[in-house]
């Protein structure tokens, strides 16, 4: 209890840091690195480049890899929907296209020609969305989708 005491009186007479205000500020360095957002709109779009730069850099990388149309068409997504850029939207529909023409697997032909033409329609784009469906359903009458 006799030491007890001395320790208490001298931890009272120290300064503590939770009670010294803080006068910095942040450099600018990292204040001018901080998105400037303006909205919830801003944030989407700032998310939706940074998913796109992502996923180009995966499909670079990957060129063989299982999802390449599955992730071509989330990049289609975020171009349309979030970033309202619809020529860049019809780009990515057509690299679809032509991976179709060229790498895809035949059992997976006549279903992807069809949900491209689909999107291709939602798009406005009704040329493009019967020239997949008829390739779509050339497959079809080859039994291709068995």
């Amino acid at each position: 209890m006799k030491l007890l005491l001395p320790a208490l009186i001298i931890a009272t007479s120290l300064p503590c840091a939770a009670q010294q205000p803080v006068t910095e500020t942040p450099p600018p360095s990292s204040a001018a690195t901080v998105p400037q957002d303006k909205s919830l709109a801003d944030i989407y779009k700032r998310f939706a480049r940074m998913k796109i730069k992502v996923l180009e850099d995966y499909l670079a990388a990957n060129p063989n890899a299982d999802d390449f149309i599955k992730e071509l068409y989330e990049i289609r997504f975020y171009y349309n929907e979030l970033l309202k850029d619809r020529e860049k939207a019809l780009s990515t529909l057509d690299r679809i296209s032509a991976y179709l023409e060229t790498k895809a697997k035949p059992g997976e032909l006549a279903d992807e020609w069809r949900e491209l033409g689909d999107c291709y329609i939602g798009m406005r784009h009704k040329e493009r969305a019967l020239a997949a469906w008829e390739k779509g359903y050339a497959f079809l009458a080859k039994g291709a989708n068995s």
